[in-house]
Parts: C-alpha cells; structure tokens; sequence
C-alpha cells in the first residue's frame, strides 16, 4: 500500500474530542480515529496514525478518496457527543 500513516500537527484551547475520517472512493467503509484534545495543548503537537490500527471496516489504502472530515467526537467512554472545542489543525499529510 502506498500509504501507511496519517500525520498532522493540532493544538488546543479547550477540552474535548473530534473524530477524525478516512472515506473509501465509493463511500463504502470509512476508517475512523479520535483525537482527544486538552486545553493543556496549547502548543503545537505532531500526531501519527498508523492507517492499520484506525476504527472502521477496513478496504484497501489505494481506495482511500483523498478526503479528510472532522466531526465532532465522544470522549473515552461516553455515547454522548463531547461539547464544542477549539483547536487547530495543520499540516495533514497521508504517508
């Protein structure tokens, strides 16, 4: 696969979660992760996601639609949606 991690660099002013999304071309399966974010991230902080350890059906890399969504998350544990949050994001590269 030509493909193999998500990385991004984020910071936050606030506590909360987003859910990061991967979806395949014909929108069959999508490839999930959840970012946690803390109002003690002010700093700018790089992330790497191994593609293989996302949540989701998985389907070959190559099929990957070339999109990335941001939806609003659930912290660790809760089946609630978390509240809003402020952060940034930057530098969200597929390697």
């Amino acid at each position: 696969n030509r493909y193999q991690v998500l990385s991004f660099t984020f910071r936050s002013e606030s506590n909360g979660a987003v859910e990061l999304a991967l979806p395949e071309k014909n929108w069959a399966s999508t490839r999930t992760w959840t970012l946690l974010l803390s109002q003690n991230n002010r700093q700018w902080t790089k992330v790497r996601v191994n593609l293989s350890e996302m949540n989701g059906k998985a389907f070959p890399l190559d099929q990957l639609r070339g999109e990335l969504f941001i939806y609003n998350g659930t912290a660790s544990g809760a089946k609630r949606p978390t509240g809003p949050a402020a952060f940034e994001i930057k530098d969200i590269i597929l390697e």
